[in-house]
């Protein structure tokens, strides 16, 4: 057997146990990265075992109705306010004369909890808690609150015609704004709005039950 056989013999033999170990490293490697994500990312709760709530607010033959899917559990040792019961999601839906106009899950941030029955979850963490109905000058305008559970969290508005375009929305929290689209007094005084009526809340309003605080 000559020297040159037996050394590209050997060469392949390294190749291939080198391919191998890498191979073999990388399989672990991979391996150990999915048993740790599947270790820290939340175990999501079954669609079938969601509960579900409607809220519907109209004025003449324009409605919106918020749908709320949620798990009838509370947080386990809470170092914020949050609410009862947890949302999962919060989908708006816009009618006219009941033509579905709009469907859409508004900004909400999702924050993941262990809940009181152990459970790691991400749930809503800036929870839609009021809508409402405000007439102009023509038209109705629909309003969204959303509120985050404490001082610091983000807070939620959004003004929409009764088209379901958004007019108006404001995304923050006491140091950042988010996301921004229109000005608000301008909003209200081109579509004739009473600024006082809409500042205090004296409008048709209807709050997202049930939430604790």
């Amino acid at each position: 057997m000559s020297l040159n056989f037996l050394f590209q013999g050997l060469l392949t033999f390294y190749l291939i146990s080198s391919e191998m170990i890498v191979n073999y490293k990388i399989s672990m490697r991979f391996e150990d990265f999915c048993t740790l994500k599947t270790m820290t990312f939340p175990n999501q709760p079954d669609k079938d075992t969601l509960l579900t709530d409607s809220l519907v607010i109209q004025e003449a033959d324009v409605k919106m109705i918020v749908i709320s899917k949620y798990i009838n559990d509370s947080i386990l040792n809470p170092d914020r306010i949050i609410f009862y019961p947890l949302y999962i999601s919060q989908e708006i839906q816009i009618f006219n004369k009941n033509k579905l106009l709009r469907s859409y899950f508004p900004i909400q941030d999702s924050i993941t909890i262990i809940t009181s029955a152990g459970n790691k979850i991400s749930v809503v963490g800036n929870a839609i808690v009021q809508i409402g109905i405000i007439r102009g000058m023509d038209n109705y305008f629909f309003t969204i609150e959303g509120y985050g559970g404490c001082n610091s969290c983000p807070e939620y508005l959004e003004i929409l015609n009764e088209l379901g375009k958004t007019l108006f929305l404001t995304y923050h929290d006491k140091t950042y704004v988010y996301k921004n689209i229109g000005n608000l007094e301008l909003i209200l005084e081109e579509n004739d709005i009473d600024e006082t009526l809409f500042h205090e809340g004296k409008y048709l309003t209807k709050r997202i039950n049930p939430l604790k605080y």
